[in-house]
Formats: C-alpha cells, sequence, structure tokens
C-alpha cells in the first residue's frame, strides 16, 4: 500500500470517528433532553417515585448501550 492509499484511509477513518462522536453527542442532548418525559411516563406505570426513577435509569442505560442503532434527525420519542 503507498503512502497515498494509506493517508487517504486514515483521513477516511479520522473522518468516521468524527461523524460517530458527533452522532454520539447529538443523540446524548436528544435523548437527555427528553429525560423529564420519560420520567412522567414511567411514573405512570409504577406506584412509586423510586420505582420510576429506577425506570428511567434502566431506559437509559439500554438507550446508550445502543445508541449506534440512532440514526440523526429520526424522533426519538
Amino acid at each position: 500500500m503507498g503512502e497515498t492509499e494509506a493517508g487517504s484511509e486514515t483521513d477516511a477513518r479520522a473522518r468516521q470517528i468524527a461523524t460517530e462522536e458527533r452522532d454520539r453527542a447529538r443523540f446524548e442532548e436528544e435523548a437527555l433532553g427528553l429525560a423529564d418525559q420519560v420520567y412522567r411516563v414511567a411514573r405512570r406505570f409504577v406506584p412509586t417515585r423510586e420505582e420510576a426513577e429506577d425506570l428511567v435509569q434502566e431506559t437509559y442505560a439500554r438507550a446508550f448501550r445502543s445508541w449506534q442503532s440512532y440514526t440523526p434527525g429520526t424522533n426519538l420519542r
């Protein structure tokens, strides 16, 4: 592989990493912006505030583990 090819691959990888970082930040911003709504929904399903908080925590843990499936510009609701 020549220097030009290696440089192109390095540039492509750097762009991919930058895109992933931007998408992750956008996901975090959008997801965390919905925290109050997620809590209100959770509160309707369980009898106590503590259980609702646990449910929200579990929900966000699952969401953040699979953030790569997020498509920017789609509705997270």
